[in-house]
């Protein structure tokens, strides 16, 4: 199969980089006018760019590489904000957040497909050459950019380790000679509000500084009918300050220093679906694997319903204390574990920018940034020191379930708690019966409740020593070592009101649980790293070689060790003699390993040089990438055998062929490449036990990107970007935790506290009997593995297609007015790896449209601007949780209609 479609694509990416190389010429060559430089300076896309994509300065049209690059200049005309905006511009890459407190970078189909503290993104990416491996530059807004680069395929020689996707480059910019100064504000839908500024001063010869700052706040897209408040506001800042020092006539010193705050009531998440599972417990999943929609979860498809009203009250569960009796369900049982399901009547609005929650959530977030650059020049060679230290934070809390239970607790079984085991209670029912549970910092609740949190605390300093040659003659180079440490923190919290019952019953039930041994802490879920640490080494050269004055040959290596470590441990009802823990908190496990892999890229460019061409440079390229492997999360201490205790590193082979091309004196540009992937081991999770799990997987990918971009008179322009992606999964089968029989019929899911589903064989259960507890009977594997062979890789849309145009009219003033329109559409896709009715996200839209006005002295500008005027509600990625929360799917969506007006000053 990988022959085949290794020929079939290189088949088809002769013709199409064939008919790329050509296209257009005919179409210009009746163009008599040239291109004058001020019409050059008007369509940034057209001017020659300068990129730092192989660490040292050049074209982008000479660089046999993959780029986009989008200038400062080019993101404020096109409104490009932050890098949600970017995906819109630059072929095959994709962009959205995670469920917890991180996003997802992807480029040709490789990001952030794992969870756990020790795990690494698959697209690196890079402030002023300094690696970052937990960035808040997702989360904030561009300002004062100099140049931000996307490079697609795997860096595996000068970026290296965590770049097997690709890397992102962001450079602010840096002080000038000049004094300058800028102020811009925007006001919009939504009470938005946008500020931003800098200011540079040259304060000596040989000393520069740059101050620059931006404020955004806005009102919540989302509408919280329980508290009928608007969540998911956003109120955040950044300073940055850039310090240029000439130390002596060849050696320059840059430091950059930035802080970035956000505290407001931003979601993690968009909304969550169902497609409820209506079986009786303890055989309800919670949500069932057909395609989730506007329903609620099953509640005793959940281990909250299981323990509020089926298996620890009214059942006598072994290990559940007799004395005193236990208490009654809180929810009430018809029969056996024929429980009610509390959530019968919830209402799941049925609009994706509106929930039903408890609480509204809360996200805080800040990050402090160095970077320093120290150059020398000697004759022909560049020395550079440049090192980084970066320390973020987050805390985010939220309604777990966002929405509510619509039956309440049974008073009498309240009265009862309060009577037996001294919980805290108010209320009246009327008969003298307590209706609400106070349970600490959760207050008084009638019914079942949950909230999350979600912290990070992350630490990197990394230096890295290079050299950079400009001989004259066909040899230069670029080489180097570099170090990072890496020490990330985390904490995922879930709080909820079964949990805390059980804690507080055994609390009053058992005399050993009133000693010191006893924790009160585990009546909620915690899964903590404390901390995972990387400690990275790599040594890289890349050496460039001219075999003629048009052919050119690259050869680079890479040999990268890296060791990580780490403390995690998961506690819950694991660890209270419930299920025979020891009533105390787990003990760490801890974790060490090594791994090391050489990486490296070949390739070999020639330009052409035709008369109906300005420029053509055709490459071809074989490289190899890497990225470590890393420690699952601990899972419960009864399912701990089914969680491997590590997984393993990634390495990818890459092959590609590209061309880049100017026509019509500069006036049309044609970029384009082909490639295909031999992925082996990609790093990719799911949940299960309540913990990451995360698994190898090996895959094929291959695709086409074309960039066209045409100014074929002076007032217009036009730009195009046609993005292909296929992928297949090989040699590989998983489990899937929302269907873990994968339709056996001798085989039945049933629902249980400890690792929340298992799988027994159907003859040994009846509809209305608990699960066996000889667990002989239970399924060796936890479940059937299903066959991934040649299923698709999640999140990799087949088509993404990006149109963009503007025109540029002369007003009576002399002064510039353009208008500028932008289409994004992408094809469907899926969201897990298991390609099932339930992951299929649908195709989606975005068009925005700019207006606008600049004084003829370019001192003073506005600009008129309307984001998804379509308004689209569409889902862009999503997230299957635990079967211990009942299965639902969290959804990420597009952000609303936006519009509003900029007014901008320079002096």
């Amino acid at each position: 199969m990988g022959e085949r479609i290794r020929s079939n694509l290189f088949g088809l990416a002769g013709v199409v980089l064939t008919a790329a190389w050509l296209f257009g010429a005919p179409a210009f060559a009746q163009q008599e006018a040239a291109a004058d430089a001020e019409a050059e300076e008007m369509y940034a896309g057209m001017e020659k760019i300068t990129i730092i994509a192989r660490k040292r300065k050049e074209s982008l049209q000479d660089v046999p590489i993959a780029v986009t690059a989008l200038s400062g200049q080019s993101l404020s005309a096109q409104k490009i904000d932050d890098t949600l905006d970017i995906q819109f511009k630059v072929p095959n890459l994709s962009f959205g957040k995670t469920n917890f407190t991180g996003s997802n970078l992807r480029i040709r189909g490789i990001g952030t497909d794992i969870i756990g503290a020790s795990g690494e993104p698959g697209v690196g990416v890079h402030v002023n050459t300094v690696p970052l491996t937990s960035s808040r530059i997702f989360e904030q807004e561009f300002y004062d950019v100099d140049s931000v680069e996307v490079l697609r395929g795997p860096q595996g020689t000068l970026f290296g380790r965590n770049s097997t996707g690709g890397s992102l480059n962001l450079s602010t910019r840096k002080p000038t000679d000049e004094y300058e100064s800028s102020l811009e504000m925007a006001v919009g839908r939504h009470s938005s509000v946008n500020l931003n500024g800098s200011v540079n001063m040259p304060v000596h010869d040989r000393f520069r500084m740059r101050f620059a700052g931006m404020f955004h706040d806005r009102d919540g897209y989302l509408k919280n009918h329980h508290t009928d408040n608007l969540i998911d506001d956003r109120q955040l800042w950044s300073l940055r300050g850039s310090f240029q020092a000439d130390v002596t006539e060849n050696t320059t010193a840059d430091l950059m220093v930035s802080y970035f705050r956000e505290d407001d009531a931003r979601s993690r998440i968009g909304k969550q679906l169902c497609k409820k599972d209506t079986s009786a417990a303890p055989f309800s999943l919670g949500c069932t694997n057909g395609t989730p929609g506007f329903e609620s979860t099953n509640y005793h498809g959940t281990l909250p319903g299981i323990l509020e009203s089926t298996v620890l009250f009214g059942l006598g569960v072994a290990g559940l204390p007799v004395s005193p009796a236990a208490p009654a369900p809180l929810y009430p049982v018809a029969s056996g574990l024929a429980s009610v399901d509390a959530n019968a009547n919830s209402t799941n609005p049925p609009n994706l920018r509106a929930h039903d929650a408890r609480i509204d959530p809360s996200y805080k977030a800040d990050e402090l940034l160095l970077t320093l650059d120290l150059r020398h020049e000697l004759e022909n060679l560049s020395l550079n020191w440049v090192s980084g230290y970066q320390n973020t934070t987050v805390d985010s809390r939220q309604d777990y379930t966002m929405a509510r239970p619509s039956l309440a607790w049974t008073p009498t079984s309240v009265q009862a708690l309060a009577d037996t085991f001294g919980i805290p209670a108010i209320g009246n029912d009327g008969s003298g019966n307590a209706t609400h549970l106070c349970l600490g910092e959760f207050g008084c609740n009638d019914r079942g409740f949950s909230q999350d949190r979600s912290k990070l605390d992350h630490t990197l300093i990394s230096t890295e020593l290079r050299v950079v040659s400009d001989y004259d003659g066909p040899l230069n180079f670029t080489g180097g070592a570099v170090y990072s440490y890496n020490s990330s923190a985390t904490d995922y919290i879930v709080f909820f009101s079964g949990a805390e019952v059980v804690a507080r019953v055994y609390a009053a039930n058992d005399a050993a649980a009133l000693s010191s041994t006893y924790d009160l802490d585990l009546r909620f879920f915690n899964n903590e790293t404390k901390p995972a640490i990387t400690n990275s080494f790599g040594l890289f050269g890349e050496g460039y070689y001219d075999l003629t004055d048009d052919t050119k040959l690259t050869l680079g290596v890479r040999y990268t060790y890296d060791r990580k470590s780490a403390r995690a441990r998961q506690n819950m009802l694991n660890s209270p003699r419930v299920l025979g823990g020891t009533g105390q908190k787990d003990p760490y496990i801890k974790f060490n390993k090594d791994w090391h892999a050489g990486t490296g890229r070949i390739s070999v460019d020639h330009s052409f040089d035709f008369d109906f061409m300005d420029q053509s440079l055709v490459y071809g390229s074989i490289s190899r990438g890497y990225k470590p492997g890393g420690f699952n999360p601990p899972a419960a201490a009864a399912s701990s055998s089914a969680v491997n205790e590590t997984f393993d590193q990634e390495t990818i082979w890459a092959y590609e062929v590209g061309t880049k091309n100017r026509y019509c004196e500069n006036r049309l540009q044609t970029n384009v490449s082909a490639f295909f992937y031999d992925y082996r081991d990609y790093q990719i999770s799911k949940i299960v036990a309540r913990t990451s799990v995360n698994e190898n997987i090996d895959a094929y990918l291959w695709g086409l990107e074309a960039e066209f971009v045409a100014m074929p008179v002076d007032d217009v322009q036009l730009d195009l970007s046609i993005a292909y992606l296929g992928s297949r999964i090989r040699n590989s089968t998983s489990i899937d935790p929302v269907d873990p029989t994968a339709g056996d019929p001798s085989w039945t899911a049933v629902k249980n506290v400890t690792d929340s589903t298992s799988v027994i064989g159907s003859n040994q259960i009846t509809s209305n009997a608990a699960a066996p507890t000889n667990t002989t009977l239970w399924h060796p594997a936890g479940g059937i593995a299903k066959n991934l062979d040649g299923r698709e890789m999640p999140n990799t849309p087949d088509i993404q297609i990006n149109i963009g145009g503007q025109y540029t009219w002369d007003t009576p003033w002399h002064a510039p007015l353009t208008g500028r329109i932008n289409y994004y559409w992408q094809s469907e896709m899926f969201g897990r790896m298991f390609n099932e009715a339930r992951d299929r996200i649908d195709t989606w839209s975005q068009a925005d449209a700019i207006l606008h006005y600049e004084d003829e002295n370019e001192s003073f500008y506005v600009d008129v601007w309307v984001k998804n005027f379509t308004d689209n509600d569409d889902i862009t990625t999503h997230y299957l949780t635990d079967a211990s929360s009942g299965n639902f799917t969290n959804v990420f969506i597009l952000e609303p209609r936006t519009f509003g007006i900029t007014v901008g000053t320079s002096f």
